[in-house]
């Protein structure tokens, strides 16, 4: 549940994020700490990427299982063809057999092109038979790429959250809770992590209230497991419970 800010928070926090609700003196930590969690927040956007990248190699790997699929569809088809021409073949046999030595002649041609559809027969079950095998293999790698990505949603999101909610107990040891999320907040937003206009897209409920989207994720969304991250435009909130 969500519960309501003081005029002071909002003020404070307000003054960080560019909202017009007060001013306050903006406290922040120490260089050499914010820049290291920049950077830690920086290598979680790379982690993001990573995430995507796999889903996308997910989604070749569907498109992969496609063709195959038609694959199969086409040496059916020729098979289907090959045991047509076999029976073509089988009724000019014995139309040659009439014959003498042009029949003889014929009909020995004749065997050695059954022969030939036979072996082709032969190979192309033996490459329906692979074919298959593939079909099966890709389809479990796709099931298992699935339950990958999927487990991944719930422990990105909340480790997300947590790792904020942790930096901010740390700073405000040396600062105050408010100024500690006021530094925590830049900097989200300088590394890149934090998208305000992202955040009100994917929460309309955000939208809809009082509370600048910043100060929404660091009050609330963080412990609700929201997403922050644009880059991951397919893993919602209800993805990650």
């Amino acid at each position: 549940m969500m519960t309501a800010a003081t005029p002071e928070k909002n003020a404070d926090i307000s003054t960080a994020t560019g909202s017009p609700v007060g001013r306050s003196r903006k406290l922040a930590p120490s260089p050499a700490l914010s820049t290291e969690l920049i950077d830690r927040f920086r290598e979680l956007s790379a982690l993001t990427r990573m995430l995507e990248n796999e889903k996308a190699s997910h989604e070749r790997t569907r498109a992969e299982l496609e063709r195959v699929a038609a694959a199969e569809t086409e040496v059916r088809t020729e098979l289907d063809s090959a045991q047509r021409s076999y029976l073509a073949l089988q009724e000019v046999m014995e139309g040659a057999r009439q014959g003498e030595m042009q029949a003889r002649t014929e009909m020995e041609q004749l065997s050695r092109e059954v022969a030939q559809l036979c072996e082709a027969l032969e190979s192309a079950r033996a490459a329906e038979r692979q074919s298959q095998n593939a079909m099966e293999s890709l389809a479990a790698l796709h099931e298992d790429g699935e339950r990958i990505l999927e487990s991944a949603r719930g422990p990105l999101f909340n480790g997300i959250g947590l790792l904020v909610r942790l930096v901010i107990e740390a700073l405000s040891r040396h600062m105050g809770q408010t100024s500690a999320e006021i530094a925590v907040g830049q900097m989200l937003l300088s590394s890149g992590l934090f998208d305000p206009d992202w955040y009100l897209a994917a929460n309309p409920d955000v939208a809809g209230g009082e509370l600048d989207p910043l100060e929404h994720y660091i009050r609330f969304g963080r412990d609700e497991g929201r997403n922050i991250l644009s880059s991951l435009r397919g893993l919602t909130r209800e993805g990650a419970q």
